[in-house]
């Protein structure tokens, strides 16, 4: 069981303890020999456990998903964790170490594919003697650049190839990845958490969700290719908490959802209603709001593209403008596809 502070989850905070004193009239003469106990003690403020910062990772992918394997990733989720971590790690022949490590990371590789991909390339793996081995291990760019076009293009017509998302070779990447994260765990010290992305984009409208475990991991991620609806997303988590594994989902990239993501309508078309509101409140307590392709919540003044998006904390509306192809508000010093 993974150590965590009660019902909070953290992708970034800083916390601030401070006191005043009221008493404007204390006598002065006392504030040297106060000073001088200062200047002794230790500057630190004593432990909290309820307001200490943690620093982490709950979005980060590796050569397990499909699309950073297509970009030419092949670091692992044991580089990441060891990455996380402070340690060394090569990638794309060079070495690159954080200047502090981090308190906690999740790898979030895509649910779709996930770890088969990479597969196509395994001498003895299960493509071997497949065209597929062929087109992906040539020397001539063209040819392979369209096998991974093939690939990027059936996620995002959400058609899966069947040699892919086979079942079998599915559940198999899928019970090796699942056991990496506890590997790393180091009570106290730095905590790894079992999580996936699931990625759906209806009509090339980001509505991906990370989905982070608190402790075990599931039997088998959810896919976009199950369904591309947020509610059905939900129902799976609320399943897999029936089983007592304790499970949020993280949205991001509101920015490129074409106003989806927070749209006043379900994805079926209905409005929102209490129950709706309350059940996304309790499967999506967090929003990722910033990353190197941008801010999930920016305004774009000059571009056409509205939609009236509800606070997740409370019952007020607020308008924000979307982007398809936005340029990065601020990127970040992450080596790690």
């Amino acid at each position: 069981m993974r150590l965590r502070i009660p019902t909070v989850w953290f992708v970034s905070a800083v916390f601030f303890l401070s006191g005043c004193n009221s008493k404007n009239s204390e006598n002065k003469a006392s504030l040297p020999a106060a000073a001088s106990r200062q200047t002794n003690a230790d500057p630190r403020p004593a432990p909290n456990p309820l307001r200490n910062a943690y620093f982490g990772d709950l979005h980060l992918h590796t050569s397990y998903s499909m699309d950073a394997f297509a970009f030419g990733t092949r670091t692992t989720p044991e580089d990441s964790y060891r990455y996380a971590m402070g340690e060394p790690v090569e990638y794309f022949g060079k070495q690159w170490k954080r200047l502090a490590p981090l308190d906690f990371l999740a790898v979030t590789d895509h649910a779709e594919y996930l770890g088969t991909v990479r597969e196509s390339i395994n001498p003895n793996g299960p493509f071997a003697k497949s065209e597929w081995y062929t087109a992906m291990t040539s020397s001539d760019p063209k040819v392979s650049g369209q096998a991974f076009q093939k690939l990027l293009g059936s996620t995002m017509a959400n058609k899966p190839i069947p040699e892919f998302n086979n079942p079998d070779l599915r559940a198999a990447a899928w019970e090796s990845y699942a056991t990496i994260p506890d590997r790393y765990y180091k009570p106290g010290k730095f905590t790894s958490f079992v999580g996936f992305e699931w990625t759906s984009m209806p009509q090339a409208q980001n509505l991906h969700r990370c989905v982070i475990f608190a402790d075990k991991g599931p039997a088998l991620p959810c896919t976009a290719f199950q369904s591309v609806d947020p509610e059905d997303l939900w129902r799976y988590l609320e399943g897999e908490r029936k089983l007592g594994l304790d499970v949020i989902a993280v949205p991001h990239n509101g920015n490129v959802s074409n106003g989806l993501m927070f749209a006043t309508r379900d994805l079926s078309g209905k409005p929102l209603t209490r129950e709706y509101a309350e059940r996304r409140m309790a499967n999506e307590p967090l929003v990722e709001i910033i990353q190197a392709k941008g801010q999930s919540t920016r305004i774009w003044p000059s571009l056409p593209t509205t939609s009236s998006l509800i606070s997740k904390s409370g019952s007020t509306s607020s308008m924000a403008r979307a982007s398809r192809n936005p340029k990065p508000a601020v990127t970040f010093d992450r080596p790690m596809a």
